[in-house]
């Protein structure tokens, strides 16, 4: 069995970043106000934007429930596109973070976020490799999806 030991990673302290709502819950299609509502608890005071892309029209509702900042995107026709939660390292499956710390040996994490789009589950890490921030999306499964920074972008 293999055991975590706090000495694998330096995780940043999570500053809260506050909602620039540039929508209120009236501006809203009743069809996303109703996944909202019924995907996020107290929505009527979430911060929503218009986060449209490639002609279609796409809803964003930022939130912190329990201490955790939250985000849930929203087709205009009430479907959950994607949803993410702001999560700590050590929450993290412990076979991931070995990947990490193979791949990237002295990692810092600096924001970890755990995604779900669609059927597709993963974990967006910020972190700062000897002094170089870096961002990596990694599946459940392993399987590094993006790797953004440390001079090879």
């Amino acid at each position: 069995m293999t055991r975590l030991t706090p000495v694998l990673f330096t995780v940043a302290a999570a500053v809260p970043v506050a909602a620039d709502p540039d929508l209120s819950w009236d501006q809203l299609p009743p069809p996303v106000q109703l996944a909202i509502a019924t995907n996020i608890p107290d929505p009527v005071h979430s911060g929503f934007g218009d986060v449209s892309a490639e002609g279609r029209a796409v809803y964003e509702a930022m939130h912190t429930f329990e201490g955790r900042r939250q985000s849930l995107e929203v087709a205009a026709d009430g479907t959950v596109l994607k949803r993410e939660q702001r999560v700590t390292a050590w929450e993290m499956p412990g076979d991931i973070l070995l990947a990490i710390e193979r791949t990237w040996p002295g990692a810092v994490l600096d924001e970890v976020e755990f995604n779900r789009e669609g059927d597709r589950f993963s974990y967006e890490i910020e972190m700062t490799v000897g002094g170089v921030p870096r961002e990596v999306e990694i599946t459940t499964a392993g399987e590094v999806l993006v790797d953004r920074g440390g001079g090879g972008e």
